[in-house]
């Protein structure tokens, strides 16, 4: 997994308006990994206010996974923390949301906790 640090930059000025820790999640994120998955989420969410997770790189997600995500979603709105996530209409975190019924198959969110992640489509 990689951390780096995201600013955001205003526009006309150029000037920071929002720092986000970004994580960059990887691979297979299932059963078997459940527990440091949770351990760098909730680590990064301990120590930000703001965390963006990217699952470009994720090749398959099960329900745990899922399941830890939308615990580590309501923990983030609990704290008053942003969490969001950031994944391709075509990878397959975007595939195992659809099929669990949390994000429709254009990506519109149908549960509140997945109202900040984004499903990234590909360019026309």
């Amino acid at each position: 997994m990689r951390k780096s640090i995201l600013i955001q930059a205003d526009r006309k000025g150029g000037h920071p308006v929002n720092e986000s820790f970004s994580l960059e999640l990887s691979g297979e994120l299932g059963l078997r990994g459940i527990e440091k998955l949770k351990s760098d989420i909730m680590a990064a969410l301990e120590a930000n206010d703001s965390v963006a997770l990217d699952t470009s790189l994720v090749e398959s997600a099960d329900a745990s996974a899922i399941q830890l995500l939308l615990a580590a979603q309501k923990t983030a709105n609990a704290e008053g923390k942003s969490l969001s996530l950031f994944a391709p209409a075509s990878g397959a975190l975007a595939t195992t949301l659809s099929t669990l019924g949390l994000l429709a198959t254009d990506g519109t969110p149908l549960v509140p906790e997945t109202s900040t992640w984004t499903i990234i489509k590909a360019a026309a």
